[in-house]
């Protein structure tokens, strides 16, 4: 495993401190005590290659790697990590599923806007009973006609009340992970509703919302995987979640007992493993990295 950053790598690290350091980092503490960052930033942000970073060229993006993308976040997080939450939420986690699992109508359709940042994406699996715990999502899916409907309720929705589409997870099949399915739904739905939070302790700049219970439909068209049909980049995140909920820390007093030094050794391993990570993924071995089946 060679992580030596490349000159390309390097280079692009060095275009995006710079970008960040004038157009971020001087407006963070205003935007976090506003509670809003400015959308202004969203277009700077597609200009510099942000929502594009692992987004291939054909769809609008500029073709980069997974190292590439940790040495963005890492940037990004660095200036704000409000500014950095839109970023990997829209092109990180929904950019990347629909290159993976989309059809080629779907990724015509919305990843050029996504690479660019003229169209915003949100991840909709956080659910008021079962955190982001997929063996126990509540949110269903229903056949209806040729269609689907959802019925449910989702929160701590980042980039919802800004986004143009939404990757909506609700079960479609059995208990546990298999049971999910996945949907694009443009967030001009009828039905489609959000409610921003405020009043958040971090990431206050960043838009997070609920989506209070409703019932909406949507189009077989946009459905990414159906009843465990979901697989590689869903799959992997639902098993390192999953694996997490099997393991749970027993409250705060577990993580309180940690001792400071291997805090340190954690905090200080991050970027290493997120570059190994980076570097698995460039191989595309998504499971590799969760460790864990989905059971």
């Amino acid at each position: 495993m060679d992580l030596t950053l490349s000159d390309d790598q390097k280079a692009f690290r060095a275009v995006a401190r710079e970008f960040l350091d004038k157009e971020v980092l001087p407006h963070r503490a205003e935007w976090d005590r506003a509670e809003a960052v400015d959308p202004a930033i969203i277009p700077k942000l597609g200009a510099i290659g942000f929502f594009g970073l692992t987004i291939p060229g054909e769809y609008g993006g500029i073709g980069g790697d997974y190292i590439t993308y940790c040495l963005g976040m890492e940037e990004l997080g660095r200036a704000d990590s409000s500014v950095r939450g839109i970023v990997s939420v829209s092109m990180g986690l929904v950019g990347n599923v629909l290159l993976s699992h989309g059809s080629e109508e779907q990724k015509q359709q919305w990843l050029p806007q996504i690479a660019t940042g003229s169209k915003l994406a949100c991840f909709a699996l956080t659910e008021p009973g079962a955190g982001s715990d997929p063996g126990n999502l509540a949110t269903s899916a229903v056949p209806d006609g040729g269609d689907y409907l959802l019925s449910g309720q989702k929160v701590f929705i980042t980039n919802a009340t800004w986004a143009d589409l939404c990757l909506v997870f609700a079960r479609t099949g059995g208990p546990g992970p298999k049971g999910i399915s996945a949907f694009l739904v443009p967030t001009g739905t009828p039905g489609f509703e959000t409610r921003e939070i405020k009043g958040k302790l971090g990431l206050r700049g960043q838009a997070t919302a609920e989506m209070p219970p409703r019932t909406l439909t949507a189009a077989t068209a946009g459905a990414l995987g159906l009843a465990g049909a979901v697989l590689g980049t869903v799959a992997a995140y639902i098993a390192a979640i999953a694996y997490a909920w099997d393991n749970p820390l027993d409250g705060l007093s577990e993580l309180s007992s940690v001792p400071t030094e291997n805090l340190l050794i954690i905090l200080i391993g991050m970027p290493l493993i997120a570059a190994a990570a980076g570097w698995l993924l460039a191989g595309r071995e998504p499971a590799a990295i969760a460790h864990q089946p989905i059971e």
